[in-house]
C-alpha cells in the first residue's frame, strides 16, 4: 500500500539558541494506514533528540536504553550490532560509535586524510532539523532529516529508522 500525507505541522521539540541543543521540527508524516500517527511522532521526535543530544554531549552511555534488547542496532547502513555489543561499545573511547561521531583526530587518522567530518560536526551545520516521518505501519518508522542551513550536508546521514517493541519506541538505525 503506498504511503500518503496524513498531516502536516511545524512542532518544535527544543530550542537550540544557548542551550547547545540542535532544534528538531516534525513536518509531514506519512502512513500507509492512513492514521495520523500524532503520539508515536512525539515519541519518536523525543528518542531522536536524545540520541542528537548524546552526539552533541559526545556521551553514548544513555544509547543501550533506547536499543531494543532483543533486535539490536544498525549503526550504519550495513553494520548490525547486538544489543550486548552496543552495551560494550558505548564505553570504549575508540568504539567505531565515538570515533564516526565524534572523535575527529581518529577518523582522520583512520581515514588518512583530513577531509572528513564526524557526524557531530555535520549536525553541528544543520542549523535545526525538519524531519518528515514514514510510517510503514505501527510498529515501523522511518525519518528523513532535511537541514535548515546546508542542506547538502543532510545526504551524508543515514536516515534513522524506528520500531515499537512491546509498547515503546527504539532506534533500530542510527542517523
Amino acid at each position: 500500500m503506498p504511503l500518503v500525507l496524513v498531516s502536516f505541522s511545524t512542532c518544535a521539540s527544543t530550542d537550540s539558541l544557548g542551550t547547545g541543543r540542535i532544534s528538531t521540527f516534525a513536518k509531514n508524516t506519512y502512513s500507509s494506514d492512513k492514521q495520523k500517527h500524532q503520539q508515536s511522532q512525539k515519541e519518536i521526535q523525543a528518542l531522536l533528540q536524545a540520541v542528537i543530544d548524546a552526539i552533541l554531549q559526545e556521551n553514548w552511555k544513555t544509547l543501550p536504553q533506547m536499543v531494543h534488547p532483543e533486535r539490536g542496532l544498525f549503526v550504519d547502513l550495513k553494520a548490525h550490532w547486538s544489543y550486548e555489543k552496543v552495551s560494550k561499545e558505548v564505553s570504549r573511547k575508540d568504539s567505531y560509535l565515538a570515533v564516526y561521531f565524534f572523535d575527529k583526530k581518529r577518523l582522520q587518522a583512520q581515514k588518512r586524510t583530513k577531509d572528513v567530518e564526524t557526524v557531530k560536526e555535520i549536525l553541528l551545520r544543520s542549523g535545526g532539523l525538519d524531519m518528515d516521518f514514514f510510517f510503514i505501519d505501527s510498529k515501523n518508522c522511518e525519518v528523513k532529516l532535511s537541514f535548515h542551513k546546508n542542506q547538502s550536508y543532510s545526504t551524508d546521514l543515514n536516515s534513522p529508522y524506528f520500531i515499537k517493541m512491546d509498547g515503546k519506541w527504539y532506534i533500530y538505525r542510527l542517523l
